[in-house]
């Protein structure tokens, strides 16, 4: 038990990790979804942003997923910027939450490139 914390702190604390949690929340937040509480919710935005931070999860902690590592992770990331330029041509988040969603998703591609040539670098 004590391993396990042990391994998701370990976890907690990469760059990747964190930038992946302020992406969620930064989409959480700029979507209203903190006053919509509908678990069946068909917004496509936090959904993606879930299913990205599942992926860094999966990928951290080194499980072995169907969607494989970092590929898995940009295949989704393609798909939430996608959703992103829709939601926005359809003005269903403001300029403003647009580019500041843009700004934590560079923020994550960048650290989810460091950690790609971490891994090469081993």
């Amino acid at each position: 038990m004590q391993r396990q914390k042990e391994k998701e702190l370990e976890i907690e604390e990469t760059e990747l990790y964190k930038n992946a949690r302020e992406f969620q929340k930064c989409l959480y937040y700029l979507t209203r979804q903190g006053e919509n509480n509908d678990p069946f919710s068909r917004d496509p935005l936090p959904n993606s942003a879930r299913a990205v931070m599942m992926l860094v999860t999966d990928y951290l902690s080194g499980a072995k997923t169907k969607r494989k590592g970092i590929a898995g992770i940009k295949q989704e990331m393609a798909r939430v910027k996608t959703n992103l330029y829709s939601a926005f041509d359809k003005n269903r988040i403001t300029r403003e939450a647009f580019s500041e969603i843009l700004i934590y998703f560079a923020r994550l591609k960048r650290a989810l490139e460091k950690d790609k040539n971490k891994v090469k670098g081993r």
